[in-house]
């Protein structure tokens, strides 16, 4: 039996008002986005845990979705040798993004890129961030510190 890759839902219409009225088609497809919903069934996934604590020996085939107490994404973990490995984000992985280095993506942070690499590399490193003028970089590096 093959795997299903795709989920089924049923398509709903859901608060379209008694006075609607539409002038033209290019008006009623634009209005399908609002008053159309689709339902899809519950699903249990067996090969995932979501857990702040860390999965039981029954559990060790399965991927674990990893939360801090509050309930913020940690990381993504699977079992091997004997332990549960961080497998996303990367342990101290440099990621580069283009924005606004006083201002990075929610859950990475610029100012601990020094932190995880040694002094001449972080020095041989910032030469090639790309500075926004006066002030903040445009093209620089982030770590992922947890949502």
């Amino acid at each position: 039996m093959a795997t299903q890759s795709v989920i089924t839902g049923a398509i709903k219409v859901a608060g379209v008002p008694d006075s609607a009225c539409f002038t033209n088609f290019p008006e009623l497809l634009r209005s399908l986005e609002q008053y159309l919903l689709v339902q899809i069934p519950n699903q249990t996934f067996s090969n995932v845990v979501i857990s702040v604590q860390q999965p039981g020996s029954a559990d060790v085939d399965k991927i674990w979705w990893r939360l801090s107490n509050s309930g913020s994404f940690i990381g993504i973990y699977g079992f091997a040798n004997g332990i549960w490995n961080l497998v996303f984000p990367a342990p101290q992985q440099i990621i580069w993004v283009y924005g606004d280095s006083d201002n990075p993506p929610p859950g990475y942070s610029f100012d601990l890129v020094a932190s995880v690499l040694s002094p001449a590399v972080y020095t041989s490193l910032s030469a090639t961030f790309l500075p926004a003028g006066v002030g903040p970089y445009e093209y620089f590096p982030v770590v992922f510190v947890g949502l």
